[in-house]
């Protein structure tokens, strides 16, 4: 039986899996790139966030990102935000997902493996197993 010490639940979306499908998409974006530009479209994306980092944004300012690079940057931080969930739960409760070893000192290959799971992964490998029901 799954226990929390607590919980906040802010403006949730309706449904919980399209709400994560969602997450798993945006993650996606930078797929739509022709894929000999990918990874130049992905590097010049942290340019500019670099770039934008460096200033101070006025309320006027305008975000130079388009459609896609928006989309990839709110997955990839809510990517991060599982990332270190899915760490943080391991450490303390190891299910035994996890290929590589859990070490607190020396993440890097851990968190590489851990980037590889999408919601839907987390939810099917490392939630739904801790339940006696399923999602669909």
């Amino acid at each position: 039986m799954v226990k929390f010490d607590r919980y906040v639940a802010i403006n949730t979306p309706v449904r919980l899996l399209y709400g994560i499908s969602k997450l798993d998409e945006f993650y996606q974006a930078p797929l739509a790139w022709p894929a000999e530009k990918r990874a130049d479209e992905i590097e010049n994306t942290f340019l500019k966030v670099a770039g934008i980092s460096k200033n101070t944004l006025r309320p006027q300012l305008s975000l130079p990102f388009n459609g896609i690079e928006s989309k990839f940057l709110v997955g990839l931080a809510f990517r991060f935000i599982l990332r270190d969930a899915i760490y943080s739960s391991q450490q303390r409760h190891n299910q035994g997902v996890l290929g590589h070893r859990i070490k607190k000192w020396r993440r890097a290959p851990l968190y590489r493996e851990i980037l590889q799971y999408s919601y839907r992964d987390y939810l099917d490998k490392f939630f739904d197993p801790l339940l006696s029901w399923t999602w669909d």
